[in-house]
C-alpha cells in the first residue's frame, strides 16, 4: 500500500466520501513528538474543515476521516486533504471502502 515518504513534513490526500468510506493511518516516525494540522478542501478548494492530531514520537493513529472531531464535512463530499507539521515528519496512508472492497489511496508530497 502506498504510504507517503516517512521524511515529508506535509502529504496531499485525495478523497471521495460520496460513495465510500475513506480512512487514513497517520504516522509520526520521528523522535520528537508532533501535531498533525489537517485541512480539508471539497473540489473547488474552499477550506471545510480543520483539526489537528497530537503525536508522540514514534507513534501512529488510525481514524475514518469523518469521524475525526472538525473533519465531519468529508462525509458526503469529496476533495483533498492536507496533513501538516512543524516539527518532525509525518507519514499517511489512506483507505477506501465501499463495505465490501478496501483499497489504498496514494498520497502526495507538497
Amino acid at each position: 500500500m502506498p504510504l507517503s515518504s516517512a521524511f515529508s513534513t506535509s502529504a496531499i490526500l485525495m478523497w471521495d466520501d460520496t460513495r465510500f468510506v475513506t480512512s487514513v493511518a497517520i504516522v509520526n516516525p520521528s523522535v520528537v513528538p508532533t501535531t498533525v494540522a489537517i485541512t480539508v478542501r471539497d473540489v473547488n478548494g474552499v477550506v471545510i474543515g480543520t483539526a489537528n492530531i497530537p503525536l508522540g514520537a514514534n507513534s501512529k493513529t488510525e481514524a475514518v476521516m469523518r469521524n475525526i472531531p472538525g473533519l465531519s464535512s468529508v462525509a458526503g463530499n469529496r476533495g483533498s486533504a492536507d496533513f501538516t507539521v512543524t516539527a518532525g515528519f509525518v507519514a499517511v496512508l489512506g483507505l477506501r471502502s465501499d463495505g465490501l472492497a478496501l483499497t489504498s489511496i496514494p498520497t502526495a508530497q507538497e
